[in-house]
């Protein structure tokens, strides 16, 4: 009697050391699916939105097996044709989640990294975990842990898997200007496969086309809780204030230019400084009237006949104060257009920027040279303020300040950098904190020292 008990007592406790592995693995494997959990469920819930959507190729659970066979059969057959993989049953590994089953790393949180897409002027700012490191690569930053490459991250104008891969979970979203795409792919076909995730961070460069910034890592390398925030915590931004190079296109031989403005067009003395920049091939004219708005010029019968006969290569306006020269603007824009003569809003640095945009928004075929906005940039980059205004009760425009319009006008009017380094109007150690503005035009929104770039 006592072996037969014996007996039962061990059949006993194997069972119930069976029955502890079974739980012990389910919860390993919720703990590390939780991230992607949450991704259908968000997607099931912002339908409406269609800010949101996923697409698994892998079922819920062992009861709808079947069903998910049947379902994934179409996709699993196209994704083996696609990547050229020969002889895989793929349906078995789908069906049973392999990668859910995967522990992932725990990380010490998150840290932001600031990429700069030189070609496209984009400034996307991430979130990685803070144990990676990144070091330049041919084709973008390699990602480092504990002296290991494990991934990588580039910019491409395409979100395309390797060859030999099968996406097994895909989730988007859109964050601000940027769309982020969660993609988890199978790159080994075995008893033991092996899984990638990538994040695409997909934007459009300045001339419209669609690129992406790809972080690829191994699968179990990013902390599934992290995945949310990575994809949310984002945003794309500019890298540099464009140079507005021959945007003016100037055709005709006259090149004779005009500046229409008030006393800032004359304590900066924008007209000489440009015309010493242009030299004695070309004419530049600026008029500098007290408290002058557009309205005044407008009311100018002998100055609009002046634009009307074509006696200007172009115009440069200065004067949006009231909503009526916001109005007036239109006469000048006809008379321009009369005779073919381009026209530029050149708002001074004491002029409102609700005008400004309500110009923009009215006459959106209008070019604006934003010499204001261009003045504090410069200054937002550390530029002390009393170098581009004079301490007096309108905080007149200095001669450093009437260079900075100038340099603008130049580049636009001629598609280049103006060479000439030294001005009599305006004293060499200020031109020197321009920096590279001088010989480069372009003003950068980001510390050098705290962003990647990739070329």
């Amino acid at each position: 009697m006592k072996k037969v008990f014996s007996m039962i007592l061990a059949m006993l406790l194997v069972l119930l050391l069976c029955a502890c592995g079974d739980t012990a693995e389910k919860t390993s494997s919720d703990v590390n699916t939780i991230q992607d959990t949450a991704v259908s469920d968000i997607t099931s819930n912002e339908d409406k939105s269609d800010n949101f959507s996923s697409n698994s190729a892998q079922p819920n659970n062992a009861n709808n097996k079947n069903q998910a066979t049947q379902n994934n059969s179409s996709n699993i057959t196209n994704s083996s044709q696609k990547t050229g993989s020969k002889n895989v049953d793929l349906n078995t590994w789908i069906q049973d989640n392999p990668h859910k089953n995967i522990v992932c790393v725990k990380t010490l949180g998150l840290q932001q990294i600031s990429f700069c897409d030189k070609d496209s002027n984009a400034l996307i700012n991430i979130k990685i975990p803070k144990e990676w490191k990144l070091e330049k690569s041919k084709n973008g930053y390699n990602v480092v842990k504990e002296s290991q490459t494990i991934g990588s991250i580039v910019i491409s104008k395409k979100a395309d898997s390797k060859n030999e891969t099968v996406n097994v979970f895909k989730g988007e979203m859109t964050t601000g200007e940027l769309k982020v795409t969660n993609s988890i792919d199978c790159t080994k076909y075995d008893k033991t496969p092996m899984y990638t995730r990538t994040l695409y961070y997909s934007y459009d460069d300045k001339h419209g086309n669609e690129k992406f910034l790809a972080l690829t890592v191994p699968y179990e390398e990013i902390d599934p809780s992290n995945i949310l925030t990575m994809m949310t915590e984002v945003k794309k931004s500019e890298a540099y204030i464009e140079k507005n190079l021959g945007v003016l296109q100037i055709q005709d031989n006259s090149k004779k230019i005009l500046i229409l403005g008030n006393s800032f067009v004359g304590t900066s003395n924008i007209g000489g400084i440009l015309q010493e920049m242009c030299g004695p091939d070309v004419l530049v004219e600026a008029h500098s009237r007290g408290y002058g708005t557009v309205l005044t010029y407008t009311s100018d019968i002998e100055m609009m006949q002046k634009i009307r006969e074509g006696n200007y290569s172009a115009v440069f306006m200065c004067g949006l104060y009231y909503t009526s020269d916001v109005l007036e603007l239109a006469n000048m824009i006809n008379a321009c257009e009369n005779s073919n003569t381009k026209l530029a809003l050149f708002p001074a640095h004491n002029e409102q920027r609700f005008l400004i945009d309500n110009a923009t928004s009215s006459y959106p075929n209008l070019l604006l040279l934003d010499w204001k906005a261009e003045i504090d940039n410069l200054i937002s980059r550390g530029i002390d303020v009393s170098n581009f205004c004079i301490n007096d009760a309108h905080k007149h425009s200095t001669p450093l300040a009437g260079y900075v319009g100038a340099h603008m006008a130049y580049r636009a009017l001629f598609s280049k950098i103006p060479k000439a380094t030294s001005f009599s109007q305006v004293p060499q150690w200020q031109l020197g904190l321009l920096g590279r503005y001088v010989t480069s035009g372009s003003i950068l929104l980001y510390d050098e020292n705290s962003v990647c770039f990739i070329e």
